[in-house]
């Protein structure tokens, strides 16, 4: 499932590389979502913008737009809506482009203004390193928006090496921190995903206690202790 949607404006801003339930995490975007239009607006309007007939900044013939391209999908479509409705008031035109093929074709090759995706939560931090890491042979292999830092490739290299715990966390918390300062792209929000059983099987812990069966809210599942599972004692 879908937990963590990028590239979107969002308003109650999470960190990139931590799940709000994870240890180190912080959120790096408290200033950022509540929108300021008339701000907006002199941006454009000290830039040479002016504001046309149609209700959108225009310059030499071209109107103030943005582009968002996505995947078909319902939500991804509702929020390209709610993102229209808050640029409208700066006067700025949101265009909505969609496709079956985005993500497998236009997103890895680049081929868009703004992108509106998600990315699965995982625990192995590692994986966040073909993300962010400056594209370069096989790093940075799933870094679709170029994104390049010297200093978060240091630091998502050490990390990835990194034995002690409280060192790693550290490091990440770094990177975390430089990607959110650099704003090349923006958490939208992070959805959990859930598990419902009828209670007659159960899960068991580190410490022989029966518990309810749960999603461990990253890549590998509901199923990530079904070694454990077994019916219900009496």
């Amino acid at each position: 499932g879908d937990h963590r949607d990028l590239h979107s404006f969002p308003h109650d801003a999470l960190p990139i590389l931590f799940l709000p339930t994870e240890k180190g995490y912080t959120n790096h975007y408290a200033n950022t979502g509540d929108g300021d239009e008339a701000a907006a607006r002199k941006v454009l309007q000290d830039a040479g913008w002016t504001m046309g007939s149609n209700g959108y900044f225009q310059k030499g013939g071209q109107t103030a737009t943005i582009t968002i391209g996505h995947k078909t999908d319902d939500r991804r479509e509702e929020t390209v809506q709610a993102i229209q409705a808050e640029c409208k008031p700066a006067g700025i035109q949101i265009e909505d482009f969609t496709s079956d093929g985005f993500n497998g074709k236009n997103l890895s090759a680049g081929d868009f203004q703004v992108a509106l995706f998600a990315w699965t939560g995982s625990p192995f931090k590692s994986s966040f390193t073909p993300i962010y890491h400056t594209a370069t042979g096989s790093q940075g292999a799933a870094n679709f928006m170029k994104y390049s830092d010297p200093k978060v490739d240091q630091l998502l290299t050490t990390a990835d090496g990194e034995l002690d715990y409280a060192a790693r966390i550290s490091e990440l918390q770094q990177a975390d921190s430089l990607i959110a300062k650099d704003g090349f792209t923006l958490p939208l929000f992070a959805l959990p995903e859930y598990a419902v059983t009828d209670g007659t099987v159960m899960a068991t812990n580190q410490a022989g206690k029966q518990v309810s069966i749960s999603d461990n809210q990253a890549s590998i599942g509901v199923d990530w202790d079904a070694f454990t599972w077994q019916k219900k004692s009496s």
